[in-house]
């Protein structure tokens, strides 16, 4: 009885070990979220009432996911999992362009695509991304190609941008990619806060 009872409890003790075992390896790393950030401006310009509408903005099917998309060599892409935006890239990119925008301009009449304004709008920004992505630790790289037209009418502006921020060396860390994405914005953001200045409002006959 007692051989018996000592083999029972060392199979008991071999169980229980190897559900713990197998229990700790099949944990998975904590999901971290991030979100992108205007680029605050000193404001220099008088105030405006220009009023624009930020979007729509399409994106590369790689990019319309909420995993953050990494480059590894010119033909590989990662998506990973635990690394995620809070919110649909499309959005965050157009929300904080309009934000950039708002502040290169100094006016409060800035509204977000798919949003529908509450006051007549001047002009509206239309975007083509082609690329916004980089490669840990090296670089982010945004293109796209872009229009200005006021509602109804006929685009008044075009351009093309492409923009390339340099990642700290060795500095592989998702926090410093982000950042090269909301720089990557607001060089994108005084391109055509300017154009937009440029253009004026409308005169209305």
């Amino acid at each position: 009885m007692n051989i018996e009872r000592t083999v029972t409890l060392r199979i008991i003790l071999v169980v229980i070990t190897l559900t713990f075992f197998l229990s700790a390896c099949g944990r998975s790393p904590a999901v971290k979220y991030y979100t992108l950030s205007e680029t605050l401006v000193a404001v220099t310009a008088e105030p405006s009432e220009m009023a624009v509408k930020i979007g729509p903005a399409s994106f590369p099917p790689s990019l319309v996911r909420n995993q953050i998309v990494t480059r590894e060599g010119d033909a590989q892409l990662k998506i990973d999992e635990f690394n995620v935006w809070s919110a649909p890239l499309q959005y965050e990119f157009l929300r904080v362009l309009g934000d950039n925008i708002a502040a290169e301009l100094n006016t409060d009449r800035i509204v977000i695509y798919p949003t529908s304004a509450s006051f007549g709008v001047d002009y509206r920004v239309v975007l083509d991304v082609i690329q916004f992505d980089g490669m840990l630790g090296e670089n982010l790289i945004l293109r796209l190609r872009w229009s200005i037209k006021p509602p109804g009418g006929e685009v008044v502006a075009v351009g093309s941008f492409s923009n390339t921020q340099v990642i700290a060396q060795g500095d592989k860390s998702y926090v410093a990619l982000v950042a090269a994405h909301n720089a990557a914005i607001a060089e994108l953001s005084q391109v055509i806060a300017i154009e937009l200045s440029s253009l004026g409002k409308p005169v209305v006959n």
